[in-house]
């Protein structure tokens, strides 16, 4: 671990309750996590879809002059439906998730120390050594620390100022080891020993 310099960046304390807006920003990073994952996301294709039965639609609707216009104008409206469904359906699914999550959130307070990341709640107290830690990501107003896939938000506004954010992110990144996949390499003068 690097060596941190100064007590603030030793020890960080922060309280905070996580807001709609702290959420929205959370489930945005995730929704791009998935979409990378995917070679095809739904959206994608809904909007290839919608746009060639909409030109489709157009095409034919134009062509009639306008004669037989119900099933063209039908096929417009099909195409423009389902370029416009998956943000509906997003913002839905955002919706709910928010309110299943709002009525378990409480307030918490996290203290951050060389040696671990301690929690305190109304219902829950618990301390985590970093090596529990995945990884971390950095949102405009958001940290988000990953805990065998979980996320745990920390709300940049909990920081009482940019220094001790500051401190807070050289912390991280030298508490949080990103995991390695590679077997060790043990030259083969070593091994003979």
């Amino acid at each position: 671990m690097k060596e941190l310099k100064t007590a603030d960046q030793r020890r960080i304390r922060v309280e905070f309750e996580i807001t709609r807006e702290d959420f929205d920003e959370w489930a945005g990073l995730w929704r791009r996590e998935q979409r990378r994952k995917q070679r095809w996301p739904i959206e994608r294709i809904n909007v290839y879809l919608g746009t060639i039965a909409a030109a489709v639609g157009f095409a034919v609707l134009f062509e009639s002059r306008g004669e037989y216009w119900p099933a063209p104008a039908a096929l417009v409206l099909f195409g423009v439906g389902l370029q416009v469904l998956p943000w509906i359906g997003n913002r839905s699914s955002s919706d709910a998730a928010w309110e299943r999550y709002r009525q378990r959130a409480e307030p918490v307070v996290w203290e951050f120390d060389l040696e671990s990341a301690s929690l305190q709640a109304p219902h829950v107290a618990a301390r985590y050594r970093w090596a529990a830690f995945d990884r971390v990501e950095e949102t405009s107003t958001l940290f988000v620390l990953y805990r065998a896939g979980q996320p745990t938000l920390i709300p940049k506004r909990a920081f009482a100022d940019a220094r001790q954010c500051d401190a807070f992110r050289a912390l991280v990144a030298a508490a949080i080891v990103p995991p390695s996949y590679a077997f060790p390499v043990v030259s083969t003068a070593e091994s003979q020993r």
